[in-house]
């Protein structure tokens, strides 16, 4: 029901309107149209209030705060990177600590401690290759992994035993049209049976 029919409804008990043909009935649905648009406009202002909620200026405005925007593609993927930024606190030291706060970066990835002490081992399980904009991926995993702790970056690629079990021949691969780069990334269109 609109405000219109809603403020008529209120109204119509006290028996001094006439409605039909009358230029109340326009007043009130005017007067109803512009309280529906607030309504309209207010939904929206609380909707990208909220971090859970946000789709656009409410996730640009937070970004706007931080010294790099995280590399998420879609407001799913930045809602869940700008809340773990936010979950950042004084001693994140632990291992456990620093992979929930590295899904602000944007992408998934994963720090392992390697048997030397204060090195990390930090991969993208998702990202086949070297990321897009590694660079801007690179300050922000550095801004959020504590600075005594040395950062290895370490990428996979496609294997040839995978590239073995869904590619029969030679004549097939090169159908495929793909340069070198493209192919050592190729994992990303190969599902594992």
């Amino acid at each position: 029901m609109n405000s219109a029919q809603e403020m008529r409804n209120l109204l119509e008990p006290l028996g001094t309107y006439r409605w039909e043909g009358s230029f109340q009935w326009a007043e009130l649905g005017c007067l109803g149209a512009a309280l529906d648009q607030c309504g309209r406009e207010l939904e929206d202002i609380q909707r990208e209030m909220s971090l859970s909620a946000a789709e656009e200026e409410g996730l640009e405005a937070i970004c706007s705060l931080l010294a790099h925007r995280p590399m998420a593609q879609n407001p799913v993927a930045l809602r869940k990177a700008l809340t773990a930024l936010l979950n950042i606190r004084d001693g994140s030291f632990s291992l456990q600590a620093v992979n929930d706060n590295l899904s602000g970066c944007g992408l998934v990835a994963t720090a392992v401690e390697l048997g030397e002490p204060d090195i990390l081992r930090v991969h993208f399980p998702q990202v086949p290759g070297i990321p897009e904009d590694f660079s801007k991926i690179q300050k922000i995993i550095e801004n959020i992994i504590p600075c005594h702790l040395e950062i290895e970056y370490w990428f996979w690629y496609i294997t040839w035993t995978q590239l073995e079990r869904k590619i029969a021949s030679w004549a097939q691969l090169e159908g495929l049209g793909l340069s070198w780069k493209a192919l050592e990334t190729y994992v990303e269109q190969i599902s594992e049976p």
